[in-house]
C-alpha cells in the first residue's frame, strides 16, 4: 500500500490518515506540498516585509537613521525575513523529523517527516491567521490574540521572554498535540515519553528562532 499524503484530511481525520501511515508500505516524501507550504509562507513575507511589519520589533532604534539608511535596513530585513521563510520550514522537517526517527521506537524518517510537514501546515495556517490583525490592526507577534506574548508582556520587561511566549500560541499547541496523536499511533513509545519529546524539540526550536531575530537585529543595527 503506497501512503497518499493529504493535507487538509490529515487535520480533519487524523485517525485514519495515521492509520494509513502506520501500514503503509511506501511512504513518498510529500515534496510538492512541502514546496506549498513553502511559498505560501515566502508570499506572507513578502507581504510583511512590503509593509514593514518586520522592522516594527525595532522601530525605536530606527529613528537614529537617516531616510537612506532606514531603506537600507528596511531592504536587509526584508530579504532576511524572505530568506528566513525559505530555509526555517526546511531546516524544522529535517530537524524535526530526524529527532523524532532517532528517539522513537518503530518510526521511519519518512512517517516522521510526514507528520512534520502536517505541523508546519499548522504553523502556516497561524501566520496566515495573524496577517490580517498585522495589517489592519497593527498587532505584532507579541500582542497576538492567538498566543502568549501579552501575558508574559504584562508579567516581564524582558523582551526576549515575551517574544519567546509569543511564539506560544493555539497553533503551536494544534500542531503539538497532532504530532502527540500522529506519534502514539505510530510509535511504541509511552505518551508521556512522546510529549516531552515533541515539547523539547519544538522549545529548542523556539528558543533558537527567538535567538536569530535578535541576532539578525543586533547585525543589521
Amino acid at each position: 500500500m503506497k501512503y497518499q499524503f493529504e493535507l487538509i484530511r490529515s487535520l480533519k481525520d487524523p485517525e485514519t490518515k495515521f492509520y494509513q501511515l502506520n501500514i503503509a508500505e511506501v511512504v513518498p516524501f510529500p515534496i510538492k506540498h512541502v514546496a506549498i507550504l513553502i511559498s505560501i509562507g515566502m508570499v506572507i513575507s513578502i507581504i510583511r516585509s512590503f509593509h514593514g511589519l518586520d522592522t516594527a520589533v525595532f522601530s525605536q532604534q530606527l529613528t537614529f537613521y537617516s531616510v537612506s539608511e532606514l531603506e537600507l535596513i528596511k531592504l536587509l530585513v526584508g530579504i532576511g525575513s524572505i530568506l528566513e521563510a525559505l530555509f526555517s520550514p526546511i531546516i524544522y522537517l529535517l530537524f524535526a523529523s530526524f529527532c523524532f526517527s532517532i528517539f522513537l521506537d518503530d518510526v521511519s524518517f519518512r512517517q516522521s517527516f510526514i507528520v512534520s510537514t502536517v505541523s508546519l501546515f499548522i504553523f502556516i495556517l497561524g501566520d496566515i491567521a495573524l496577517l490580517p490583525f498585522e495589517l489592519w490592526l497593527g498587532i505584532d507577534a507579541i500582542t497576538s490574540p492567538f498566543a502568549l506574548g501579552v501575558i508574559a508582556s504584562s508579567l516581564t520587561s524582558n523582551t526576549y521572554v515575551s517574544h519567546l511566549f509569543s511564539g506560544v500560541s493555539v497553533f503551536y499547541i494544534w500542531a503539538l498535540i497532532i504530532q502527540v496523536y500522529a506519534f502514539s499511533k505510530l510509535a511504541f513509545n509511552k505518551v508521556r515519553f512522546i510529549i516531552l519529546l515533541a515539547l523539547t524539540i519544538h522549545l529548542v526550536f523556539l528558543f533558537f528562532s527567538v535567538l536569530k531575530t535578535y541576532l539578525a537585529i543586533y547585525l543589521v543595527l
